[in-house]
């Protein structure tokens, strides 16, 4: 779930990565906003910074 550190972001939620953790699919999410709050990183999914 790619999406930038950026005023226009802090609106967006984590919604796209619980609807793939209901389906038991690893969510790899930037760590921003609340997606550091809903991924415990290498846990339940996983926080990555970059495009590689």
């Amino acid at each position: 779930m790619p999406i930038e550190d950026s005023e226009c972001s802090l609106g967006k939620c984590g919604f796209k990565g619980l609807r793939y953790m209901a389906l038991e699919i690893s969510a790899l999410m930037y760590p921003v906003q609340v997606n550091t709050e809903v991924i415990e990183d290498d846990s339940n999914g996983f926080l990555y910074d970059s495009n590689e």
